[in-house]
């Protein structure tokens, strides 16, 4: 069993490992499963042998977007998850980054063809004899849950999923660390938390609203801080020994799955598993458990005002949003806490989810849909950035 009652170690950084073993700036770690897998090897046996119970597959960027036909999905997954195997780690987690493509309307993807990037991905994992799914450095919630669903979809492999986090608090794409959590909980994910970005003493005030929030274990993996230059060499400004102390703050407050992100050698890992050695994982609250959740706003239980829309069917149809985004506006400008759309009952899965892009583009406000058929809602909140407050729970 991956969850035993135990802190759960994972590695530390392979990137910039790779990078002092010769990848160049730019370049794509991912192929060098095929071209150096004696090294990718080797940087898997340094954290195994420092603690290490969970090795990440070297399989970040291995999606149809990053590899642009340099190779294929399932051949560089297949040889990153052999090459961490044969590590001897206990457990093999297949590492899975965004896509490099953004959600409409700053970019042209889609939510269904994020699921098909993922599920390719994902599939190539599980069929590769991956031990858990790794849903990592993610900045939009909604790509976030995009992959934690076509990880659900295809597999019954646990999934943890982090999100990397800014100084302000949020990611760079605006979303609050309240939502997203309750949001990845929502949907099923094992475990929760952050990567990436920060050292763990800058990470404590987010890590306190993922805890409160998380009704499953906590994941932190910080950077060594930020990457400085000297003399044309890159390095990180926080060594092991103060990492260690910002993860001890981490562990009393209840984070008891832990491992690195960028800058961060098996050195740093070897610290945390021996300050984890014969501990248990401190014991955590109830969690808060929202009403509602955009990526920015969550809404707790209690006098909750809504803001009603009576979708119109023949608008909805013919995929007149114009109009319907009218009604939309007018209900907003009264301030309401939830924006709720009376869907026609007749309403199609397509013409809803359509809707429901346009409607994460609009408004940061948590949004509820009632009226249509099950399915059609259960569409809806899958494909919303959020938690769907759907009447009549699908």
């Amino acid at each position: 069993m991956i969850f035993s009652g135990e802190f759960l170690i994972f590695d530390g950084a392979m990137g910039t490992m790779l990078q002092k073993r010769g990848l160049k700036p730019g370049g794509l770690p991912e192929l060098l499963n095929l071209t150096n897998g004696d090294t990718v090897r080797a940087v898997h046996e340094e954290y195994v042998r420092a603690g290490a119970n969970v090795v990440t597959a070297n399989t970040f960027g291995a999606n149809a977007y990053k590899l642009a036909g340099k190779a294929s999905v399932p051949e560089v997954v297949s040889a990153g998850v052999r090459l961490a195997r044969e590590s001897g780690a206990k457990y093999v987690a297949l590492d899975v980054g965004p896509t490099g493509a953004l959600f409409a309307p700053m970019g042209d993807l889609d939510f269904d063809t994020a699921l098909g990037v993922f599920g390719e991905q994902i599939r190539a994992g599980v069929q590769a004899g991956a031990d858990l799914i790794l849903i990592e450095t993610m900045a939009d919630l909604l790509e976030a849950k995009a992959a934690l669903i076509a990880a659900k979809d295809v597999c019954d492999l646990p999934v943890f999923v982090t999100m990397t986090y800014e100084e302000s608090g949020r990611t760079f794409l605006g979303a609050d660390p309240a939502a997203a959590t309750a949001t990845l909980c929502a949907f099923g994910t094992d475990a929760v938390g952050i990567n990436c970005s920060l050292a763990p003493g800058a990470i404590l005030p987010v890590a306190d609203t993922v805890l409160k929030y998380a009704t499953v274990p906590v994941i932190v993996q910080a950077n060594a801080g930020m990457p400085c230059t000297h003399g044309g060499e890159v390095y990180y400004s926080v060594g092991a020994d103060e990492y260690a102390k910002g993860v001890a703050e981490l562990i009393a407050k209840g984070v008891s799955i832990l491992g690195g992100c960028c800058g961060t050698t098996p050195e740093y890992i070897a610290k945390i598993r021996e300050m984890t050695r014969g501990m248990t994982p401190a014991a955590r609250g109830e969690a808060v458990r929202p009403v509602a959740a955009s990526a920015r706003e969550v809404v707790l239980p209690g006098d909750i005002v809504y803001g009603y829309v009576d979708v119109d069917s023949a608008q909805l149809a013919a995929g007149r949003m114009d109009d319907i985004i009218d009604g939309v506006m007018d209900a907003l400008d009264d301030g309401p806490d939830v924006l709720a759309l009376r869907l026609p009952a007749a309403a199609g899965a397509e013409a809803v989810k359509g809707l429901i892009a346009e409607i994460n583009a609009l408004t940061q406000k948590p949004v509820r849909v009632e009226g249509a058929a099950r399915e059609v809602l259960r569409a809806a909140a899958r494909c919303y950035n959020g938690i769907l407050d759907v009447l009549g729970r699908v």
